[in-house]
């Protein structure tokens, strides 16, 4: 055996390892990841409208609830409105809350009768300006 010598000829080289490239098997990795993807596309597609679907049902029950629950409170604030507009209500918070009376019946005004005599009154004069 002989001593280690500092040669700088040698016949090896630290190059790196290269693994060849095999062109048909790259090729058919990407045929394999392109028909996959073109398979899962359409799945995809459809679970993102189903989804969709689902949300906006969702969206719609709410709008639907929330509906009724509107309804419900018109028609309790329609006959508060009703009870608050009755006549004999009206009538009793007058004379309860303001101090007011009946009026007597020489205080009563029919007003029939004095639109009646209005428009005859204005008829009357239209008929004297024609003349």
């Amino acid at each position: 055996m002989q001593p280690a010598q500092n040669s700088t000829h040698r016949r090896w080289s630290n190059r790196d390892v290269r693994r060849e490239v095999n062109r048909y098997r790259a090729l058919w990795l990407w045929g394999l990841l392109f028909g996959l993807v073109t398979a899962a596309a359409p799945a995809a597609v459809h679970l993102h409208h189903q989804n969709r679907c689902l949300k906006l049902s969702y969206e719609i029950n709410a709008l639907r609830e929330e509906r009724s629950e509107l309804q419900e409170q018109q028609r309790r604030l329609s006959a508060e409105r009703a009870a608050l507009e009755a006549p004999a209500r009206i009538e009793d918070w007058g004379l309860e809350r303001r101090g007011m009376v009946h009026p007597l019946p020489e205080q009563v005004v029919v007003v029939r009768q004095a639109v009646q005599q209005r428009t005859d009154l204005l008829a009357r004069k239209m008929a004297a300006g024609r003349e």
